[in-house]
């Protein structure tokens, strides 16, 4: 997200920061959008602003030697729809949480992945799962820690940012 100076700051967010008046298109939260301020998003001629997402497909370590050439395949497999999935997002002019939120739950939904379904266990056999959310725009986040019965702890961290009047709740409060 742009964080540009134009039209001066208000006090937002939770946590009583200064944010910009006028933001980029990508947030689409603002009253409105100087027209100087979308040119450069825009770019050089009305040329389109070019987007970027950078996955990752969880913590931990796959040795090269405990690979199996299908198991590779369809981890990468994964990656890809799940940037489709956050792509596909932006391309029918979502916002860029929107998309993060899209590509995660793709990976949240891959048993490939150590996120959802693909969750480690606890040393009780149990699993726990973690989820945070940021809006660079609204300087605002949320986040849900040792859930044990949200499909996508991502869109639960979502909701407690844009509804809960906290940052990050745990465990049964999530």
């Amino acid at each position: 997200c742009c964080h540009s100076s134009v039209g001066g700051y208000r006090r937002g967010g939770r946590l009583g920061k200064r944010v910009p008046e006028a933001w980029c298109g990508n947030c689409l939260r603002a009253p409105s959008i100087p027209q100087h301020h979308v040119g450069a998003m825009e770019g050089e001629r009305g040329a389109s602003m070019s987007m970027a997402i950078a996955i990752h497909g969880g913590a931990g370590v796959i040795r090269r030697e405990d690979m199996t050439p299908g198991k590779e395949q369809a981890m990468r497999e994964g990656l890809a729809e799940a940037l489709e999935a956050g792509h596909r997002v932006l391309r029918e002019g979502g916002s860029s949480l929107d998309a993060v939120v899209a590509a995660v739950v793709s990976m949240e939904d891959n048993p490939n992945f150590n996120a959802g379904r693909g969750a480690v266990f606890t040393l009780d056999g149990t699993i726990e799962l973690e989820a945070a959310v940021m809006d660079g725009c609204r300087q605002d986040a949320g986040s849900v820690i040792g859930v044990t019965r949200a499909k996508n702890p991502v869109r639960l961290a979502r909701k407690v940012m844009e509804a809960a009047p906290h940052v990050t709740l745990a465990g049964k409060a999530a």
